[in-house]
């Protein structure tokens, strides 16, 4: 749907003053004679957020090339889901009935807070995860258009198969002076200079956004989501470190390689093809150990494709994300989610959902049968996965026998040569 609305709004749309504000910006860097700018895709939702995005990315003007995407509301968006077990989510373009995502039962992490709320006898109405907000959905339509965007090199600012690394932003990210790497007017040389450094060692996914505050990051107690310095930094920025962070979620501003982009956007015409039903069609190019796995309404779905294998050296060129981030010296993020500027659902009651949603969470009885059945689904569509790690664990176990037996003849060999 985004490629329509990009030829009609010839790229850009103005819809309140600070948006011009930007296209000043844009005017600036093409008069600069800069050597190439690096590309940023971004979607201002709200004037204010427009404004906020435009006083820090205009201090690097000549060096950023703007591709400025028509904004995305939630009502742009139909959500349908009839009250039955076996019955998908699905969300369309409300104008042009394309569909854009199916989620299957049992519907991912918000089946998983469902079933904590009926195990508990819990009230619903808090549940706010991936499209049960109706705002997630609208963001996770603007990372796919911008993906979609970039690896069909529909912009002037990717159009060159030179370009092989871009920026996402989401509109509520920030650069903090004395906490965010560098300088804002340096940022995008900083970025480019990081993203080499990140595809020499064999990442495909660079994460600006990561570990504010609220988001389970770099835990002590955790022994799974940890965070450790890269083998390496970006040479000439003192103040920038890379890092590698593992099981986080924040994804709210990152940059991304063209072939990764395209691995995105072919996983999810294969999804979208089958009805959400991914097993033996696509492998999950949203999610790894280090990559963030926001929005909720991407994880949710890519879920539905077969998982990639966990070790896969770095010239695999197959759909995994391979992540590193980007931070500050003081702070595990280079800029910060500044997320002040609520932005919800349009409408008489301003209700950040949509309506069938917030009926589908009080279906108790249908939900029971969701879970129920819909673990077998989710144990169906994995089935062969699960086949294939059976294998492989029955491989590793003789293996692991065939070393013990080893070793006890090599000790016993060693003993008898020792005279014992």
């Amino acid at each position: 749907f985004f490629s329509r609305r990009l030829r009609k709004h010839g790229f850009m749309r103005a819809f309140a003053t600070p948006a011009l504000l930007l296209f000043s910006i844009q005017a600036a860097a093409d008069a600069a004679t800069l050597r190439t700018p690096f590309p940023v895709f971004y979607s201002p939702s709200t004037p204010d957020r427009a404004s906020r995005l435009a006083a820090w990315l205009s201090a690097a003007a000549g060096d950023w090339c703007h591709a400025l995407l028509p904004p995305v509301f939630p009502q742009d968006f139909a959500v349908t889901w009839s009250p039955t077990a076996d019955s998908p989510v699905r969300m369309a373009n409300s104008t042009t009935g394309e569909s854009l995502f199916i989620v299957r039962p049992p519907f991912g992490r918000l089946g998983k807070q469902m079933e904590t709320v009926l195990r508990l006898g819990r009230s619903p109405r808090n549940i706010e995860s991936s499209f049960s907000a109706a705002h997630k959905v609208a963001n996770a339509a603007f990372h796919l258009r911008a993906q979609q965007c970039f690896a069909a090199r529909c912009h002037p600012c990717v159009a060159s198969p030179d370009v092989l690394w871009a920026a996402i932003f989401e509109d509520d990210v920030a650069f903090v002076p004395g906490y965010s790497p560098g300088a804002a007017r340096d940022f995008p040389r900083l970025l480019a200079a990081a993203t080499a450094t990140a595809a020499a060692d064999g990442a495909n996914k660079l994460q600006l956004a990561v570990g504010n505050a609220g988001q389970e990051v770099d835990l002590d107690y955790s022994p799974k989501k940890y965070c450790a310095p890269h083998a390496r930094n970006v040479t000439g920025w003192d103040t920038a470190r890379l890092r590698v962070c593992h099981h986080f979620s924040d994804s709210h501003a990152f940059a991304v390689s063209h072939a990764h982009a395209s691995a995105v956007v072919a996983a999810h015409a294969a999804l979208v093809a089958r009805d959400g039903r991914g097993a033996g069609a696509c492998l999950n190019p949203w999610h790894s150990s280090t990559c963030g796995d926001d929005p909720g309404v991407l994880r949710d779905f890519f879920e539905q494709c077969d998982r990639p294998k966990r070790r896969q050296p770095p010239s695999d060129t197959r759909l995994s994300c391979r992540g590193l981030v980007l931070a500050g010296l003081r702070v595990p993020w280079a800029l910060l989610h500044n997320n002040t500027v609520g932005f919800k659902m349009a409408g008489a009651h301003k209700q950040d959902s949509y309506g069938i949603i917030a009926r589908m969470v009080k279906e108790t009885a249908v939900w029971k049968q969701i879970l129920e059945e819909g673990h077998a689904t989710l144990h169906r569509g994995h089935a062969f996965n699960a086949t294939r790690a059976d294998e492989k664990g029955r491989v590793r176990r003789e293996k692991r026998r065939e070393a013990q037996r080893a070793g006890k003849l090599t000790s016993l060999a060693k003993g008898i040569r020792a005279g014992r």
